[in-house]
């Protein structure tokens, strides 16, 4: 399966591995992605049924709100088109100073822009182009990395063929549920069979190199543990992503009809990382 392109970069998102996690989840007529940051997954599956996309990220959820709707997206188009083109012009290769001082201050423009607009849709528009050149995803800063593609910085790149994606970004959305809730919740309305849920949640903080990146996202131990008790009285399928951990292997490996995939990866989520690479796993119970 090749990889599709996905509306936003988003920290620890599963954009790399789309394709390997879509390839793994069971079949269904409905689909549930309950975590769903950039929401890579769902972008890189086919259309089911039903569909629920769901976020206690306000930021994240708003942007799919305005990407949905037909009005909307045309503004998030406009105001996406904008800044590509000022960015296109700053980001030149023959006319880019050492240190890229003209994109970071047309970044840091972009980013006040965005914090004071009023306008739900051009904010979404902003919130596109600020998470795409963001660095692993965040709005913090930008990425001006020296490596290039198409004749350009990478980040200008994909920036543009995101852009370029818009229209089926929003075609994808259409019929979605979408929605800010607590997952636990969301499962009990919809645990039924034919529904397929995956879940991405913040992964456990003893697995992580860092912590505190998802903001009022972050979960502790205890809700993991609640997590995984709803998870194994679940009478639709499931898969869910974590790293290595002795809590999920005793949960869910040997549970019955739970299988348990892996992956190794290159980390790229954290500037700290030393080991590049981390095994990423995969619980399915179908």
């Amino acid at each position: 399966m090749v990889k599709k392109p996905v509306p936003l970069k988003h920290y620890g998102g599963k954009a790399p591995l789309a394709p390997w996690i879509v390839g793994l989840l069971p079949e269904g007529r409905s689909y549930a992605e309950l975590f769903a940051g950039g929401a890579s997954v769902l972008f890189n599956r086919p259309k089911a049924g039903r569909e629920w996309l769901n976020d206690l990220d306000p930021e994240v959820m708003r942007f799919f709100e305005q990407l949905q709707d037909p009005g909307s997206f045309q503004v998030i188009r406009r105001v996406a088109d904008e800044a590509c083109s000022e960015l296109s012009h700053l980001w030149a290769p023959l006319d880019l100073d050492d240190d890229n001082t003209r994109v970071k201050e047309t970044y840091r423009h972009l980013k006040e822009r965005y914090k004071a607009e009023q306008d739900p849709s051009v904010a979404a528009g902003l919130f596109f182009v600020l998470k795409k050149i963001g660095r692993n995803g965040d709005t913090s800063s930008v990425v001006t990395s020296s490596r290039y593609r198409r004749s350009m910085p990478e980040s200008l790149s994909a920036l543009l063929s995101a852009c370029e994606e818009l229209p089926a970004f929003h075609a994808r959305l259409k019929g979605v549920h979408l929605s800010q809730r607590d997952a636990l919740g969301l499962i009990d309305e919809i645990d039924e069979e034919g529904v397929v849920l995956y879940l991405d949640p913040p992964y456990l903080h003893a697995t992580r190199r860092t912590v505190h990146n998802y903001g009022i996202r972050e979960m502790s131990e205890p809700d993991h543990e609640a997590l995984l008790r709803r998870l194994l009285r679940c009478r639709c399928s499931v898969a869910i992503s974590g790293y290595p951990s002795d809590l999920y292997d005793g949960c869910l490996t040997g549970a019955p009809g739970w299988v348990r995939h892996e992956k190794e990866v290159r980390c790229s989520s954290s500037n700290h990382c030393k080991d590049t690479r981390r095994t990423e796993v995969l619980w399915v119970k179908r």
